[in-house]
């Protein structure tokens, strides 16, 4: 039996993305002994009971804090803010590792990188930057420093904010952490102070990035192929190994695939292959794959860093 478990939360609506991490985290050997635990954001009653042989528990955590508009947010707000009570919630573990629904895993690998560092008292996550941004437009690099300023400014005032907008913004869709570790405590009270005036979907993630920064709570920082954000990136695909990697070389193989903003997107998306050439492919996991037949010349004008970052979840 695994020593640590998988956490994640959903509602119906993500169903079909739910159902790609699972599959993707039980095609591994070593992922149908991990136990899941599923926080419920609104599941209707079938999709549980369809769901209970393949997660361990299901919990609603409702409102693990009180705040000012809370009556008019909707349910799946509780994702954001139930993160730092996770241990409450699912007692008896000694590691916690959260995978957002809109993640697949690609590579072991990364689940074994979250595991052991956060067994070393850090929090493991990625911090998002990658040699990769070098081909995104001073457009794009300024629109991802706009809104870490409004981030931090609005969570903690442009003091905070200053010493801190410039840094990687560690993403709080894939994180590991001991159930003994100090960061839950500090993540906790910061959450309780910010919700009240920043009631966002970044609250959980500025909160985390607070801990790390300012606190100075230990930090493991990851490599983005555990955590690979397709609306920052788009990653390549190698049809001969049949997998996503990097986009640059020497192309390593992405460990966990997050189809974060736009990427979140059905149907096809134009990614390039590592041999110059390009194919329209779904991005979700069990979808068909190219061969090398499918692959076209590459345009002129290259379609891999055009998702938007305004949605930079």
């Amino acid at each position: 039996m695994a020593d640590f478990t998988i956490l994640t939360a959903s509602d119906s609506q993500h169903l079909p993305m739910l159902r790609g991490l699972l599959d993707s985290i039980q095609a591994f050997p070593e992922g149908r002994d991990v136990p899941i635990s599923l926080f419920d954001m609104g599941l209707a009653a079938e999709d549980k009971q369809a769901l209970g042989h393949r997660v361990a528990e299901i919990v609603d955590p409702g409102w693990d804090l009180d705040f000012s508009g809370q009556e008019k947010m909707p349910a799946w707000f509780k994702a954001y803010i139930c993160r730092p009570f996770i241990p409450r919630h699912f007692p008896g573990h000694d590691i916690y590792l959260w995978l957002d629904a809109d993640m697949w895993v690609q590579d072991w690998a990364a689940i074994r990188s979250f595991v052991r560092a956060a067994k070393r008292g850090s929090l493991a996550a990625v911090a998002t930057t990658d040699r990769s941004f070098c081909k995104l437009s001073s457009e794009q690099l300024q629109e991802r420093l706009n809104l870490s300023i409004q981030w931090w400014t609005s969570g903690y005032g442009q003091e905070i904010a200053r010493r801190h907008y410039m840094r990687p913004s560690i993403n709080g869709g894939a994180f590991a952490l001991a159930a003994a570790a100090p960061h839950w405590q500090e993540w906790r009270q910061n959450m309780a102070v910010v919700i009240q005036k920043f009631p966002n979907f970044m609250v959980d993630q500025i909160t985390m990035n607070y801990v790390i920064y300012e606190r100075g709570l230990p930090f493991a920082s990851l490599p983005m192929t555990c955590n690979w954000m397709c609306n920052v990136v788009m990653p390549q695909y190698d049809v001969q190994q049949g997998g996503f990697v990097s986009p640059e070389e020497p192309h390593e193989r992405i460990g966990i695939m997050h189809l974060s903003g736009a990427a979140k997107r059905e149907g096809q998306h134009v990614v390039e292959t590592i041999d110059g050439g390009q194919v329209e492919m779904s991005l979700r996991y069990g979808a068909p794959r190219p061969n090398a037949e499918a692959t076209t010349p590459i345009a002129a004008t290259s379609a891999s860093y055009t998702l938007s970052l305004a949605k930079i979840r």
